[in-house]
């Protein structure tokens, strides 16, 4: 909300201290036509009218949007903390105090209220977040500037203020003020927890103050788990890595067969995949179940893939756990499926020769009823070797040239996996989407599609493995073995199931 008094918006400045200046930032989404014309046009009047310097931002043609990308709550607070930081750093370059620059510091404020965090906490459990995170927002906070080495300061002093509260206030004193239109529309799940929800919720704890109480009860239980969590599991990265005598902490070192993966490794597991991604991303609490699972489960497996979503796959070798970013395009690191339209992703559970048989019966007894898939594919022998580091299932976003030969095309020319998609009655818009199993020789790269899964296949072909009520897989007819075995090829079998 753009919520100020007519001529007013310098007494920040004025019961200041120490000399300080003060900036208005306005971000002009156009998302809204005449109305964000409107309310960047009644800031622009109250910082002309209070002499304050007014700085906007346009989202259309600014060089930090990607035009590829569609618009999204995610990308546009990102696009305007940029901003913010490049705003604040020139700002404080220069000094009309006679301060070195060195000498001069600055901070963003925002307006967040009490409401915003409330709403933040429950979206946070609407989300899944771990029970270590389940909190609303910081009253400061420190955010690495991409074009520096310094952090900018982030500040939000309205927190302990409902919204209600600011209304009354400038009702009171006759100020004028806009509403964005967008915040009483239920597009963005944010909108409905806001519009909806927390009404709800309201009305049956018995209104605002006990419900404040409970979520702050739950935020501040939830901070006194995390502090005790991480403080131990900062221990345990540090113990491991001594253990092994190694300072890599591109690698998580597990702990012995016969201890028990508890909270405490899983929070280990939470830190360090935020340490190897670089920040940008980290394990989901699904996936760390997971890899509890596979560890308790398959404990005597000690090379396994497991796929993590986003072009990644957590890797076992030995001991050690280690995250593979796969380049499957040749322009970007992953693939990034967020934006996914399908709701079925699948992952490797293992690959093997000999003994998936028995692997295949243990997984299907203990669980909980998600269908396990076996494909069982010829390769050539000279792509022998490790076939859990060589396997990994990805999707044509980023591989449209890839080829593929259907078992019934069997002795024609490949087509392309979308045209098969398309064949196989694939709506357009799920095709990018569609899992494949791919295998990558890492002697010379080469890549080819292994399978590839057609969701929500009707077809009774014999030739398509069917995955009850959700699809069926296709084994490309080079690998399939009904073509006739060849003594250079050897038989692997690989078992996937949905996540």
């Amino acid at each position: 909300n753009n919520q100020s008094s007519d001529g007013k918006m310098n007494f920040i400045v004025d019961s200041c201290p120490f000399p300080c200046e003060m900036h208005v930032a306005h971000f002009d989404h156009q998302q809204r036509g005449p109305e964000s014309d409107g309310d960047r046009i009644f800031v622009k009047n109250l910082c002309d009218k209070a002499g304050v310097p007014f700085h906007c931002f346009f989202w259309e043609g600014n060089e930090k949007i990607d035009d590829h990308k569609p618009f999204s709550q995610e990308i546009a607070r990102d696009w305007r903390r940029s901003n913010l930081q490049d705003l604040l750093t020139t700002l404080t370059s220069s000094s009309p105090y006679g301060l070195h620059t060195n000498e001069r510091l600055g901070l963003v404020l925002t307006a967040h209220h009490r409401d915003d965090a409330e709403e933040t906490i429950l979206l946070k459990i609407l989300r899944g977040a771990h029970i270590t995170n389940i909190s609303g927002m910081n009253k400061v906070a420190y955010m690495e500037q991409e074009k520096s080495q310094t952090k900018t300061t982030f500040a939000k002093p309205m927190l302990s203020v409902r919204k209600m509260d600011i209304v009354n206030y400038l009702k009171s004193k006759g100020f004028i003020w806009r509403e964005d239109a967008s915040n009483s529309s239920n597009k963005y799940l944010r909108n409905r927890v806001r519009n909806e929800l927390m009404p709800l919720l309201r009305d049956i704890v018995g209104g605002d103050i006990i419900l404040q109480n409970r979520l702050e009860n739950l935020e501040e239980q939830s901070q006194k788990v995390k502090e005790d969590i991480t403080a131990r599991a900062e221990e345990y990265l540090k113990k491991s890595r001594k253990k092994a005598a190694s300072n890599d902490r591109s690698k998580f070192f597990l702990p012995p067969d016969n201890i028990r993966f508890d909270l405490v490794h899983e929070e280990a597991l939470y830190q360090w995949s935020k340490v190897r991604l670089e920040g940008r991303h980290s394990l989901s609490y699904e996936h760390i179940k997971r890899v509890c699972s596979q560890l308790t489960i398959y404990s005597d497996q000690r090379q396994w893939t497991l796929d993590v979503g986003k072009g990644r796959s957590l890797i076992r070798n030995g001991s050690v756990l280690d995250i593979e970013e796969r380049n499957l395009s040749g322009k970007s690191k992953h693939i990034d499926v967020s934006g996914s339209p399908t709701s079925l992703t699948w992952s490797i559970v293992a690959v093997d020769r000999n003994r998936l048989n028995n692997v295949l019966d243990e997984i299907i007894a203990g669980d909980e009823g998600r269908q396990a898939i076996t494909l069982t594919v010829l390769l050539p022998s000279l792509w022998s070797g490790n076939e859990a580091e060589m396997f990994y299932i990805g999707t044509i976003q980023g591989n449209e040239d890839i080829t593929f030969i259907p078992p019934w095309r069997r002795g024609r020319s490949p087509i392309k996996i979308k045209e098969f998609l398309r064949g196989q009655k694939v709506p357009l818009h799920r095709r990018p989407y569609a899992p494949v199993l791919f295998f990558e020789n890492k002697t010379n790269k080469e890549r080819v599609a292994i399978a590839v899964f057609v969701e929500n296949s009707t077809a009774e072909n014999t030739e398509m493995i069917p995955v009850e009520g959700k699809g069926k897989w296709v084994v490309h007819a080079d690998f399939d073995g009904q073509g006739g075995e060849n003594e250079s090829n050897e038989r692997v079998c690989v078992l996937v199931r949905p996540c």
